[in-house]
């Protein structure tokens, strides 16, 4: 669209999204610039259609011959972002509630792998869903399944269907349940920000390379279903039913090419439901997005959908600013101990917050009512999952007894997705030759062969100060000792004997 040239602040990006839609983003922005802006926009014939606030950032959205022009600001970071679109469908985006009123319900969808299905059915019957999963067929069973059981319509009618970006675990499953379910039921609108699969946007996005052949596949899935699709950008607003749904990130904030990561094109979408606030974070990632510094406090959130399947995405900063009573994740042994459980970002979310309730993937769907209040032992129910699977994948302290220094080849296995901070003490009959916090990495999925008197395999003098570390003491000759090892994450370790002891 011919819209005004820019005179001022610093060009970030300037960037094609797709679809004949446009995304410039400026820095170092004052409110003076925003709103001149607006005027120029005026001026150039564009009528302004609204302006409002979200927070306290500014929006104000232009019309011209069916075109929309969406500008934002956003005062904490002085940012400007303008999205022009070609042939708006925003301008037509309509919602009519049914007459039917049934209890809101969220479901998350069982699947066969890791990813994201989640069906919430709105207080009129009708269904909003996000993602669904793989290409799997059985996952597309489950999702219709669902939607059988809690449907009051002989025909479930999705309100919105919104596909939170191009990954193979989040927007496939569309594939495989048009093929197969088309016909058995209503699909009223999609909601998404896909770019195009042309070789210009594989250049920029390298990310795409595994996904152009299915989402060709997948916009004529759309096409067909002749659903209206309304391209998804930050500060706009849906009202479907009775949620309301700002979305509060999307790849107007996160075009940094060339993009070998699709995960940070994801909606971020903050829903208004039953008198609580539910954020969806799909696999967004909150740094790239800046969210915390552009929406601040405007985050807390009753719900919080862990982004990333709760792999990364977040951090500390914004979990605080979130601060959810209840989290939900549709993962839940890659959760609790394999990946993520160990870092530091989800340690602070589970343990430093006011986390009450911590639902991951079981063996069926899970199915919450909304409002919903938190099980007056869901904490509880989370410490005790965290111990279980954390004994499932070995120990954190292990004792080898009678050893000298010939027995000092290990085998540590690490099967967790995070390196292993082993620290190693040795204690002999004479307290004289302690020797501590021999330090030793075991890598994550790996096995690993240490020997600890090597020092290419263990740090022998790790901390400054260390009075009896390995390196000024060394080992007395002809003398048996004790190994303590003292790991941060659960591993299996083996030795030339036995341990006498592990925990």
């Amino acid at each position: 669209m011919n819209i005004p040239e820019i005179k001022f602040g610093k060009l970030i990006y300037k960037e094609h999204e797709g679809k004949n839609t446009y995304v410039y983003s400026y820095g170092d922005i004052e409110h003076s610039d925003f709103s001149g802006y607006g005027t120029e926009l005026s001026c150039a014939g564009y009528i302004l259609e609204k302006s409002y606030e979200i927070a306290d950032n500014k929006f104000m959205l232009f019309e011209k011959d069916g075109g929309m022009v969406l500008t934002s600001y956003y005062p904490t970071i002085k940012q400007l972002r303008i999205v022009t679109e070609l042939n708006s469908s925003y301008w037509t985006f309509d919602d009519e509630m049914c007459a039917e009123k049934v209890q809101p319900l969220i479901t998350q969808i069982n699947l066969e792998d890791h990813g994201l299905s989640y069906l919430l059915r709105l207080c009129d019957g009708r269904f909003i869903i996000f993602d669904g999963g793989w290409e799997f067929e059985v996952d597309a069973d489950k999702l219709i399944d669902a939607m059988r059981e809690q449907s009051p319509h002989k025909k479930p009618i999705v309100a919105a269907w919104i596909m939170t970006h191009p990954h193979i675990d989040h927007y496939r499953c569309y594939l495989a349940f048009d093929k197969k379910y088309s016909d058995e039921v209503e699909i009223q609108k999609f909601i998404y920000n896909f770019p195009d699969t042309d070789d210009k946007s594989f250049e920029r996005m390298p990310g795409l390379k595994n996904e152009i052949e299915c989402l060709n596949r997948f916009e004529e899935a759309v096409q067909k279903s002749k659903a209206p699709v309304y391209r998804a950008h930050t500060g706009q607003i849906f009202d479907i039913g009775a949620a309301k749904l700002e979305v509060l990130s999307s790849p107007d904030d996160t075009f940094f090419v060339p993009m070998q990561d699709l995960n940070p094109m994801s909606l971020i979408i903050r829903m208004e439901i039953e008198g609580q606030t539910i954020l969806w974070c799909a696999d967004g990632y909150f740094e790239p997005a800046s969210l915390a510094k552009r929406w601040g406090k405007y985050l807390k959130s009753d719900i919080l959908q862990v982004p990333h399947h709760g792999f990364c995405g977040g951090d500390e900063r914004t979990y605080d600013l979130i601060d959810p009573h209840t989290c939900i994740v549709p993962v839940e042994e890659i959760y609790q101990a394999q990946i993520n459980i160990y870092h530091s970002r989800n340690r602070h979310l589970i343990y430093n917050l006011n986390v009450q309730d911590f639902y991951t993937s079981t063996k069926g769907n899970l199915t919450l009512k909304l409002p919903h209040s938190p099980r007056t032992n869901g904490r509880k129910i989370l410490l005790d999952n965290v111990e279980k699977y954390e004994k499932s994948f070995g120990a954190k302290s292990w004792f080898f007894d009678d050893m000298t220094d010939k027995d000092c080849d290990f085998t540590i296995i690490n099967c967790l997705g995070v390196d292993a901070s082993i620290l190693v003490d040795l204690y002999f009959e004479d307290i004289n030759n302690m020797v501590k916090s021999i330090k030793v990495i075991a890598p994550s999925y790996r096995v690993s062969k240490k020997n600890l008197l090597n020092p290419n395999d263990a740090n022998p003098d790790a901390f400054p100060f260390n009075r009896a570390s390995l390196k000024k003491l060394g080992l007395p000759n002809d003398t048996k000792f004790t190994v303590h090892f003292k790991s941060d994450v659960p591993v299996i370790i083996k030795g030339a004997k036995e341990p006498v002891y592990y925990a």
